[in-house]
């Protein structure tokens, strides 16, 4: 697959921001969250959605990075491509093991993995593509 330095950047900015409101609303509005994608989860893992937050919100700042230094240093691109393969997985275990899961919650978090290994996939291109230190071999020229 091969991707632009600009479309990579386009990528990494979308992201940000979709991490930005993940991660803020996380944080700030738990019950929003919880009542949008787990009306009938039960018990109270607010504080298990706000450890995500968290992530979500490094997630952001790395894709903001990204977004502004991956044109001139591309490895950012590869970087944020890994990360967002790391959330195939984990994304599939959320779906097939959270309860009280809204239609809008199994929809969304059912979209996340294709769309994670996709972006993933095109970033790590970019960055490899991008970088010659990666594409000598690994040795700096």
């Amino acid at each position: 697959m091969r991707v632009s330095p600009s479309m990579a950047r386009v990528i990494c900015g979308a992201l940000a921001i979709l991490d930005v409101g993940l991660g803020g609303g996380a944080l700030l509005a738990p019950g929003l969250y919880m009542g949008m994608v787990h009306p009938e989860a039960p018990g109270d893992p607010v504080y298990l959605l706000r450890r995500t937050g968290a992530l979500w919100l490094m997630f952001a700042l790395f894709q903001a990075i990204a977004f502004l230094r991956g044109p001139r240093e591309p490895g950012w691109f590869l970087g944020v491509g890994v990360l967002r393969l790391v959330e195939v997985p984990a994304d599939m275990v959320y779906l097939a093991t959270a309860p009280g899961l809204s239609l809008f919650g199994t929809l969304a978090i059912g979209g996340a993995p294709p769309l994670n290994l996709l972006v993933g996939l095109l970033l790590v291109s970019a960055g490899r593509k991008n970088n010659p230190n990666l594409n000598n071999g690994g040795n700096p020229k």
